[in-house]
């Protein structure tokens, strides 16, 4: 759970720090023991914050849309389902855009 204040703030903008860089999008444990990847654990942390501080973590869900990697991207439309499915849709289809407007990438 978040601390009060300044902490929690810290531990907000941490969790969307770890998100915005994110390369792999993982939900759950992964591998044969079950494994929380730090991106998961920042993911859950962003979710909570989103029920018991709606306001300030949408802001950074949103700041997250504009300014994260494509894993985080994704990270952030998958928590918008949650709180606005319309909002959400709205993100995936920017994710979607950007990505077949991107040139490829070179075969290796």
């Amino acid at each position: 759970m978040f601390g009060i204040g300044k902490s929690r703030d810290r531990e907000l903008d941490a969790a969307v720090k770890e998100l915005a860089g994110a390369d792999t999008l993982a939900f759950g444990g992964v591998g044969i023991a079950g494994t929380l990847l730090p991106v998961t654990e920042a993911y859950r942390r962003v979710e909570e914050a989103l029920h018991a501080h709606p306001d300030e973590a949408r802001d950074k869900v949103d700041w997250l849309l504009r300014h994260g990697s494509p894993a985080g991207k994704a990270y952030a439309a998958t928590l918008l389902e949650r709180v606005e499915p319309a909002a959400a849709r709205e993100a995936w289809a920017r994710c979607a855009t950007t990505r077949a407007s991107s040139p490829p990438s070179p075969a290796a």
